[in-house]
């Protein structure tokens, strides 16, 4: 029986060490949901929200900072570059709006490049956009032009 158990721990940490997983940090269960679009060469796109502040709140108001972060990854798990919206927003139960958005995008590798980056607002929504264009001997071999949209309800919840 101790030696079933000790090939079992050898295993699951052979497994967690050879896989490597994307990892969130300092997120809580209930502040992400994720999305995943998958390519036809096994590269993917990862998008999930998270909370950038701590909600200002007060009995008839809420306002609060989020993120919307769409990640590129390769088919072998390695993340290459992410665009990203910041938005600002007020809500009330009723009613909700974006008060200020931002983008931000950067690649991890030297052969994508990130380029017209954007954002904007639009009632209670902000939405962000760049392109990544993968570059091999000064030629363009892959363009995935990206837009990222967060929306908040009237009762604070996001998507």
């Amino acid at each position: 029986m101790k030696k079933l158990f000790i090939f079992m721990l050898t295993a699951l940490i052979t497994f967690t060490s050879v896989y490597q997983l994307p990892v969130f940090a300092n997120t809580n269960s209930t502040d992400i949901s994720t999305k995943y679009t998958y390519y036809d060469d096994g590269s993917y796109m990862l998008e999930y929200i998270i909370d950038e502040s701590n909600s200002g709140i007060t009995r008839s108001s809420s306002t609060t900072t989020k993120s919307k972060i769409a990640s590129y990854y390769s088919s072998s798990n390695v993340e290459l570059w992410y665009v990203k919206v910041t938005g600002t927003f007020t809500y009330d139960g009723t009613s909700s709006k974006c008060t200020n958005s931002s983008v931000s995008a950067t690649s991890y590798d030297k052969n994508w490049q990130i380029s017209n980056r954007s954002a904007n607002k639009s009632g209670s929504s902000a939405t962000a956009k760049a392109t990544g264009k993968l570059y091999q001997n000064g030629i363009v071999r892959k363009t995935i032009n990206k837009s990222v949209t967060l929306t908040c309800s009237a009762k604070g919840t996001f998507s």
